[in-house]
């Protein structure tokens, strides 16, 4: 095989290994490229674990917030390995981008309904609850609890009706809404109860189950386009502050993912016990490199493509892995780059300049910086703190938070910094005028 194949090989493999996703491989094929990417002291799952199994009556709600892209979803299904092998409880993911939209203002009424609905279709996928549940019977138990509630649904969307509305249909949510304004408690104790079915059947259908843990995944994720970004921040702050006590099951173990940016807001109103999932800490605070999260962020790219020397070279790995921040989708967008470019490489590995295209491209492609919201940037940047901000200037950040401009980072303490590829684009951004 000659030099050109081997590149053309090199560069599927690449390019095929960027697009792995945890909820999209089986359980065994997750556990052979799964790296433990933390410090006992830092680890978020070891704090669930610990207060899921500490709680002493009931079940426990929880948030863990971190931003998009980080290498949550990786860790959550570490999270439901550990929950079963030691505690004998259930985890039970449910994708909330499955059963409603990301860019819709969630209420706590489409909310609910959706999780609930997605904790029936995947237990019952998984098969942990009794022979013959279907899709189907989760669309008439839904159906069932609405009518309990005089709310008759009137759609016809989609074989599975309850779902895709709940999911597609913004005047199916707005209807629902609507005609639960006044009777939310009611719905909340409905809610509950169906929760409570699911939570008995799944223990009666799995030897050696003691609990069940829903991990509602990708609601970090919610956002809205600039003109309705306001509306999206204050209804995401009603969901899990005002309506914190709503999202609790008294035998359901709940952990929702929260955007980055509402702990620092609104964290003195949060009732949600709340653990934060750091970056992959590849800098420390003087920004000197940082041997050991380079080393973890090295084991992730082998795990899934043993030969990527033949294509990269070590120091041109070395310095996609200083250049992601430590956060494993800019990372892996890094790599699909590279492996785009590299079509025009005359030798392996591919030379340096594919590499410093490849960097550039991605850079380009981050949110723009607004000249308002360089300062507090720039002062986050300087001080490794968001501390000491203007009460506007923290609200306005959330959109940074969310694109992954502003990073939080652990190893003992935690710090905020600018993410490395966005520190020359600060820097070109003018002081607003006084």
């Amino acid at each position: 095989m000659g030099p050109l194949e081997d590149l053309t090989n090199l560069r599927q493999a690449l390019y095929q290994c960027t697009e792995l996703r945890a909820e999209a491989l089986n359980e065994r094929d997750r556990r052979d490229w799964q790296v433990d990417v933390f410090e006992e002291e830092d680890d978020p799952i070891s704090e669930l674990m610990e207060r899921i199994s500490w709680h002493q009556q009931g079940a426990v709600a929880l948030g863990l917030a971190g931003g998009s892209g980080v290498g949550k979803t990786t860790q959550v299904f570490r999270l439901i390995d550990r929950l079963w092998t030691s505690e004998g409880i259930r985890g039970i993911r449910v994708g909330y981008e499955n059963y409603s939209s990301l860019s819709s203002a969630p209420d706590i009424t489409d909310f609910l309904l959706s999780i609930i609905g997605g904790l029936a279709e995947e237990a019952g996928r998984l098969g942990y609850l009794r022979a013959g549940w279907t899709p189907a019977e989760t669309e008439n138990e839904l159906i069932s609890l609405l009518r309990r509630l005089k709310f008759e649904p009137e759609i016809t969307a989609g074989p599975l009706k309850i779902k895709a509305s709940l999911r597609d249909d913004e005047t199916f949510r707005r209807r629902l809404r609507e005609h639960l304004s006044g009777q939310v408690a009611q719905f909340v104790r409905e809610v509950r109860e169906f929760a409570s079915h699911l939570v008995l059947e799944i223990v009666k259908n799995s030897p050696g189950c003691r609990g069940v843990a829903m991990i509602v995944d990708s609601t970090e994720r919610l956002s809205a386009p600039a003109s309705a970004e306001e509306e999206m921040r204050t209804a995401v702050r009603s969901l899990f502050i005002q309506n914190a006590e709503n999202l609790e099951f008294s035998d359901l173990n709940c952990i929702y993912l929260l955007p980055p940016w509402l702990p620092i807001s609104d964290g003195g109103a949060l009732r949600l016990d709340t653990v934060a999932f750091p970056t992959v800490r590849v800098a420390k605070r003087d920004d000197e490199d940082d041997e050991r999260g380079l080393a973890l962020l090295d084991s992730i790219v082998r795990k899934r493509m043993p030969e990527i020397n033949a294509l990269i070279s070590t120091p041109d790995l070395r310095q996609l892995y200083r250049m992601s921040g430590g956060v494993q989708r800019v990372l892996f967008l890094l790599l699909k780059e590279v492996a785009g470019r590299a079509r025009r490489a005359k030798s392996l590995p591919v030379p340096q300049e594919i590499v410093r295209t490849a960097l550039d491209s991605v850079r380009q492609d981050y949110l723009a910086i607004t000249i308002e919201a360089a300062p507090a940037l720039r002062r986050i940047d300087a001080t490794k703190s968001v501390d000491g901000l203007e009460e506007k200037s923290l609200d306005q950040l959330g959109r940074y938070f969310q694109a992954l401009v502003v990073l939080q980072v652990a190893n003992g303490e935690k710090w905020y910094t600018i993410h490395p590829l966005m520190r020359q684009r600060l820097n070109s951004v003018p002081m607003p005028a006084t």
